[in-house]
Parts: C-alpha cells; structure tokens; sequence
C-alpha cells in the first residue's frame, strides 16, 4: 500500500514538474492557466463524475454509502474549528486577510484530484466512485463553510458558484443510478464522457504546477510552516483517531481516511482572491503541505488497513 501511495505522489510530482517547466518557458502563462481551467472543471471534470458514478455504483451499494457525503461535510466543519482553535499559535503580525486564510486552510483540503490519482492504484475504480459520493458533503462544505470562512457571507453569492456543471453531473448521475436508469443509458454515452473526462486530472495537475511555479514563496513564514504542520500532520492524525473510533466498514472508512490526510486544497489560492484572504500565503501553504505530503501519506497510510 504504501509502495503505491509513494508511485501515486511520484506521478503527481511529474505533473507539476512539466507544468513548472510550461511555466518556466512561457509556454503557459497565467491567463492560459485560468483559462485552462475554468475548461477543465466545466467541461472535462462533469463528464468524469457522471461516468464514473453510473459505471461504479448500483442502488443497492447506493443506499449503503449514505455516511460517506456525511462525512465529508463534518470533516472540513471539523477543521474549521479547529482552524479557530489553533489560531491563537499564529504571528502577531497576521494580518486579517491571513487568519482568515489561515481558518479556511484548516477547514479545506485537497478533495478533489489527489486523492484521484491514490484511490485506482489502492482499490481500484470502484474506491473512486465511491469517492465522488463522499465529495458531495465535501463540495457543500467547500462552498459554505470554505467561502464563509474567508469573509464571504452573502447566501445568493455562495449559492450562484455551487450552482455549477459539476454539481449538476453529480446529481444527475447519483440520481440515475439511485432510479435504476443508469443501464438505459446508452453505453455510447457513457464512454465518450469517461474519455472526455480521462485526461482531466493530470491536466488539472499540470496547471497546479504552472501556479505554484509562479509563485513566491518565502520559506521562513512562521505563519507557512504553522497551518501546513497542522494541516498534514495535527489534523489528520484528530480526524483518523476519530474516523477509527466510529466502526466504519471498511469500505466507507478507507475513503474517508484517505480524504482526510490529503494536503492543502489547490483550489484555496483561487477562492482566496475571488472571496477574500491572502493568494499568496495559501499559495505557499499549497506547495509546502503537498511537498510534505510527499512523507506525511504515507506514514498515515499505515493506518489504513
């Protein structure tokens, strides 16, 4: 397990690798990067969730996996309080914009593609699917809790950005598999949208690459070093000890392990200059919790059995 993790972050390293380097030789530049990837969570992410969800679930397991978007939404509440409770360790200096960073940081992690690329290589694809359903909790929090936190309170302005393809993918597909209509749908169908939907995390990956290449990153931050040990270690090692005590088949208990050891969200240093807080500190939490992870995975992964 752990000899797949470490080959699983490899291959996420190699990805941002030749992102920094299209970054380096100007190949990408920071209006490609957003342009890229408002495409790929629009058009190349949707079709990803919707087939893999109709190919990897049935009714029956379904109905069996209503803890996991549960889960999903108490783990990020959870960090938030915790983000509150452990603000007291940060800088006198902090500014306003960086607490609340700082906050969000605690709350958010990395739900969406790391855990994409770790999951096939441990249990296969039906642990990604199962994953999906676990990000519906996960998604809610991310827009709620994650956009609040960083001073963006406004119901209709958090409401208009949950209201998106991938939302609309999820529950579109958890619906057709929830009514039995997933096998009417035509097969054709399905392939196209799980071929248009192959590429999107790797591309993902290599955009996350190019910014954090593009960014500067003073390594001698008290504040950097402080929220990135709470997010790959203090929070982590809370979040398992209490997933562990709950008894969850193991199923439902290795994804939201696995959920719940993942770095700092990539997606943090783009709500953090559309909602408030500061681009720059959650950009450089970014790439030192994932550079960190690089140890912290799988240390935790020993856990996992």
């Amino acid at each position: 397990m752990v000899e797949s993790i470490v080959k699983g972050l490899a291959e996420i390293f190699l990805f941002f690798g030749i992102g920094a380097l299209a970054s380096r030789l100007r190949i990408l530049k920071n209006e490609d990067v957003s342009r890229f990837s408002n495409f790929s969570f629009n058009f190349l992410y949707p079709p990803l969730i919707f087939s893999t969800i109709v190919k990897g679930l049935d009714r029956d397991s379904l109905l069996e996996l209503w803890p996991l978007p549960v889960a999903g939404f108490l783990l990020m509440a959870g960090g938030a309080i915790l983000g509150f409770i452990f603000a007291f360790g940060m800088s006198s200096s902090s500014t306003i914009e960086r607490k609340r960073t700082f906050r969000h940081i605690c709350a958010v992690n990395n739900f969406g593609f790391l855990p994409i690329i770790l999951l096939p290589r441990l249990w296969g694809d039906q642990a990604v699917a199962d994953l999906f359903v676990l990000n519906m909790g996960s998604y809610l929090a991310s827009w709620t809790i994650g956009i609040a936190l960083l001073g963006e309170s406004h119901i209709t302005a958090i409401l208009k950005k949950m209201l998106s393809p991938t939302l609309i993918a999820l529950v579109l597909a958890l619906a057709s598999v929830f009514f039995g209509l997933e096998k009417k749908i035509p097969i054709f169908f399905v392939d196209v949208c799980s071929e248009l939907g192959a590429s999107t995390v790797q591309l993902m990956l290599v955009l996350v690459g190019a910014t954090l290449y593009q960014t500067k990153i003073n390594f001698r931050q008290w504040d950097l070093w402080y929220v990135s040990i709470l997010r790959v270690l203090v929070i982590p090692g809370i979040s398992l000890l209490i997933i562990a005590a709950l008894g969850l088949d193991f199923r439902l208990f290795r994804v939201v392990a696995i959920l719940a050891i993942m770095p700092a969200a990539a997606t943090s240093a783009v709500m953090t200059r559309t909602y408030g807080g500061d681009p720059e500190y959650a950009a450089s939490v970014v790439l030192l919790t994932t550079l960190l992870s690089i140890g912290t995975i799988p240390l935790f992964s020993l856990f996992i059995k």
